[in-house]
């Protein structure tokens, strides 16, 4: 006893000592923002929780006043509160505050008055209401909401009690808020009885939600039907139904009416002899006609009414195209007359039926159904497809002949063939394979066009006795016959490739052979978006359009042959003709020491591109003035006529045969430090190679008339000379090199100037 009251002691003199550093310690780390507040408006103290708040430091928010962190606040303001606050010790309200951010929130101030040593001052406590705020909002827009929507709202307790109504509830009732406030769900529907509640309230508990209908006694006795949703909902702990309900006395009128009156239209409909059908706003059969029943396989002993079209015996797709249809014709009041569908009978085989659809109305105009009715046209159809089939196959034909006419490469052939079958013939795919010699049989794709999707490197074929060659292709080779599939998805033999052909939209298959002089070469194969996708006559155009693909395959491949021939030959005179050239090249270049080199244009081309002289030659009379310009530039360029020497007379009989054998030319001249030199280059069709060493070696031959002396003068008086030649003209370029000796001019200046009279001379 006496150790614990020297505990107690200790503590109680600890937590004397210690209590204003406590207390210091609890306000400053309190979670609500804390300020202590001069009669001037002066901060002089802040907790952490309101430099968080703020975004201020200690520091900053001890230098400001109230208005700085409260836009609503004046100095005077708060001069005039201080007063009131001081009356009445303490206050609570709301205001807000501006961050060191700018963002403005809302927060409730609980504002203390208190006198401590002499001095006055406020301690005020600041809490951010945001999100109070903000749900106290969505809670009064929740409630707006609730009160302004046509169907009635009821909150249910799990004792069947209302909890909460709004004001449809109560105007479609005909009660008062408070009146239904005491209530429950037995006073109102006479189906869920006190004993009946608890099982639906588990019912709707587990399920999370039902809709179902039934009726609503009103305040004055009448019940009304209803159309009831409810949803489970937990809050806080306790369970509800949230439970919706609208009046559908009109719509039951509606559907009463529908009822009375159908059974005077089954009567007049089963008279008609074609199907006769008509359906609620939601696509649900209301009734049909005997012929309907006969039509579909239904016995009339079937229940159709209340069924919809996922219920009858067509498939799902069809099932949903036909509900659109429906909503087209509902949705726009317009009539659908008279267009064609199909449908895929419980034996498989597709019918086409020709379907009108239009409103069905009730006595106030209101669209609250639909009414069909179609008839089969199948066999119509089908005489129309296949007459179809034949003219686009004919179509197809006629461009694959045109095709044949232009193509120049197989490759190319077979792409645009199988290109016009798919845009012509309206088939899904089509390929070209070609029969492989090897050990598997293989059948090669060749080329392909339409939606192939990688399938021909996904698959392998064979037109061997194998797994692999019992599939169209491979069939139609080993047999050369034309073989179809007419169902790719129920063909036994056609398994190992169903997978992929399904999955690119190929339902059915036809391989024709492509067969020349008792051999096949290979099959065109074409994939169809539907199954049974030839008719007989398409058959017989499909052969004779294969036959016209062969006949071009062979023809380009026999004119490929001949090509190949011709090019080797071509070749083979190319080289003989190079081997011509480089042997008098080489002997050319030996006979004149090296002097004349005939060469390429690439050995010519420096002299063209650094030409400080270009002159035009388009006539005879261009000779003489292109020779002295020539002169000139070298005279300007310094030399004189001892350097030139006879250098210009064979410049001018080189422009000379540019004239004589070219027609039209250009000279060009220029000079290094080391040489000058002058080309001349013509448009004519070149010195042949047979005739090229006599061109250039012998004195006196020419290939016009002329003395014959052009080249051998040229060699007199160049130190080299380039010739370039062939049938787009002929370039020649005298090179001097300066400060050697230079033959004497007279005698070959005589010889050129009677060189060109002769020329001059009319013929």
């Amino acid at each position: 006893m006496g150790e614990h009251s020297g505990h107690q002691a200790d503590w109680e003199d600890m937590h004397v000592d210690e209590l204003p550093h406590l207390a210091k310690f609890a306000i400053d780390h309190a979670p609500d923002a804390v300020y202590w507040i001069s009669e001037d408006a002066r901060i002089i103290y802040v907790n952490q929780a309101a430099c968080e708040s703020l975004g201020y430091s200690r520091e900053e928010l001890l230098r400001m006043t109230i208005p700085e962190i409260d836009p609503t606040w004046s100095v005077d303001k708060w001069h005039d509160m201080w007063s009131i606050f001081r009356e009445h010790g303490s206050a609570t309200f709301e205001t807000v505050h501006k961050s060191k951010q700018g963002k403005i929130f809302p927060v409730e101030i609980r504002v203390n008055f208190i006198e401590y040593g002499g001095r006055s001052f406020h301690c005020a406590y600041a809490r951010d209401i945001s999100r109070r705020k903000k749900t106290v909002e969505t809670l009064r827009l929740i409630q707006y909401a609730l009160d302004n929507i046509s169907d009635g709202a009821l909150l249910i307790s799990s004792d069947g009690r209302f909890v909460q109504v709004n004001r449809a509830a109560c105007a479609l009732l005909g009660y008062s808020e408070e009146e239904l406030l005491k209530m429950s769900v037995s006073d109102i529907n006479p189906d869920f009885l006190p004993d009946i509640w608890p099982a639906h309230w588990e019912e709707v508990r587990k399920e999370r939600l039902a809709t179902l209908e039934g009726v609503l006694k009103t305040k004055s006795g009448q019940f009304i039907p209803v159309e009831i949703h409810a949803n489970f909902v937990e809050f806080e702990g306790k369970e509800y139904h949230y439970t919706f309900f609208r009046d559908i006395s009109e719509r039951k009128k509606a559907e009463q009416a529908l009822r009375e009156s159908s059974q005077m239209l089954k009567l007049v409909l089963d008279t008609i002899p074609v199907p006769v059908f008509w359906k609620d706003r939601n696509s649900v059969y209301l009734g049909c006609n005997y012929i309907f029943f006969i039509y579909t396989g239904l016995s009339p002993q079937d229940e159709i009414i209340g069924k919809t079209d996922l219920d009858m015996p067509w498939k799902n797709d069809e099932a949903e195209r036909y509900r659109a249809d429906d909503r087209e014709v509902m949705e726009t009041g317009v009539p659908k007359l008279g267009y064609e569908e199909t449908q895929r009978k419980p034996d498989g085989q597709i019918a086409w039926l020709r379907t009108s659809k239009v409103p069905l109305r009730s006595f106030d105009g209101s669209i609250i159904g639909v009414l069909g009715s179609f008839e089969d046209i199948t066999d119509s159809k089908r005489s129309e497809e296949a007459l179809r089939k034949a003219n686009r196959t004919l179509v197809a034909l006629s461009r694959v002949n045109e095709i044949l006419v232009r193509a120049t490469e197989e490759s190319e052939l077979l792409r645009d063939v199988c290109q016009a079958i798919v845009d012509l013939g309206e088939y899904r795919m089509a390929w070209v394979g070609f029969a492989e010699y090897d050990e598997e049989r293989t059948v090669h794709p060749a080329a392909h066009a339409g939606y192939e999707a990688d399938y021909l490197h996904k698959i392998r074929v064979s037109w061997g006795d194998n797994e692999l060659g019992h599939g169209p292709a491979g069939i139609a080779i080993r047999t050369g016959k034309l073989h179809v599939v007419h169902d790719l998805n129920s063909e036994p033999s056609f398994q190992p490739w169903r997978e992929e052909a399904i999955k690119r939209g190929y339902e059915c298959a036809i391989s024709i052979p492509l067969t020349t002089d008792g051999q096949t070469l290979g099959a065109i194969t074409l994939y169809g978006p539907q199954p049974d996708c030839l008719e007989p006559e398409e058959e017989k155009l499909l052969t004779q359009l294969a036959s016209d693909l062969t006949y071009g395959i062979v023809s380009l491949r026999t004119r490929k042959e001949r090509q190949a021939v011709e090019a080797e030959r071509r070749m083979f005179e190319q080289r003989l003709e190079e081997q011509k050239r480089k042997f008098f090249r080489e002997t050319i270049l030996s006979v004149t020491d090296g002097k004349l080199s005939i060469c390429d244009a690439a050995d010519v081309k420096p002299y063209i591109s650094n030409a400080q002289v270009k002159i035009d030659l388009n006539e005879i009379s261009d000779i003489g003035p292109a020779r002295r310009e020539v002169e000139a530039f070298y005279c300007r360029q310094g030399l004189s006529s001892e350097e030139l020497g006879s250098f210009i007379a064979g410049v001018g009989e080189a422009i000379t045969n540019a004239i004589k054998h070219g027609i039209r030319g250009r000279v060009y001249a220029g000079k290094t430090e080391d040489e000058i030199w002058a080309a001349v280059k013509d448009r004519g069709s070149g010195i042949e190679s047979l005739i090229l060493p006599r061109a250039v070696l012998r004195r006196g031959f020419s290939t016009k008339p002329s003395l014959g002396i052009g080249y051998s003068i040229m060699l007199d008086v160049a130190d080299r000379i380039l010739l370039k030649t062939g049938v787009t003209g002929t370039t020649v370029v005298l090179i001097k090199s300066l400060g050697k000796t230079t033959v004497p001019f007279g005698a070959l200046l005589d010889l050129w100037e009677e060189n060109l009279r002769e020329l001059e001379a009319p013929a």
